[in-house]
C-alpha cells in the first residue's frame, strides 16, 4: 500500500508493471538461477533493494521521473536475471541425458 492507503497495484505510473515485472523476474532467479559466489550474490541483493527504493519513489509520486541512466540499469538487469530460456535449457540438456542414459542401459 501507498502513503494515501491504496492498493499499489492500482498504480498509474507509466513504467510501474515493467518495473514490477523486474523485481519478480529478481525474486525468482534468486530461487532457481544458477548458483553463484556471495559477491555475486550480495550484488543481486543490492540491484533488488536498489529497485525497491525505486518502487517506492513509484508509489509516492505516480509521475516520478524516472532518469534515463537508471532505465539502463534496468533494461541490464532485466536482461542479467532473465530466467525462461535457460531454464527450458538447462530441462532440455537433463532430458537428453536422461534419454542417453536410457540408451546405454538398453
Amino acid at each position: 500500500m501507498n502513503h494515501t492507503g491504496d492498493s499499489i497495484d492500482n498504480l498509474d505510473h507509466k513504467h510501474f508493471e515493467k518495473v514490477m515485472e523486474l523485481a519478480n523476474r529478481i525474486e525468482y532467479y534468486k530461487h532457481v538461477g544458477p548458483s553463484m559466489s556471495e559477491a555475486s550474490w550480495n550484488k543481486l541483493e543490492e540491484e533488488y533493494n536498489w529497485l525497491n527504493t525505486l518502487v517506492q519513489c513509484m508509489v509516492s509520486d505516480d509521475k516520478y521521473p524516472i532518469h534515463p541512466k537508471s532505465m539502463k540499469k534496468m533494461n541490464q538487469m532485466y536482461k542479467k536475471y532473465e530466467y525462461g530460456n535457460k531454464v527450458s535449457k538447462l530441462k532440455q540438456t537433463a532430458d537428453e541425458m536422461l534419454e542417453a542414459i536410457k540408451n546405454i542401459k538398453h
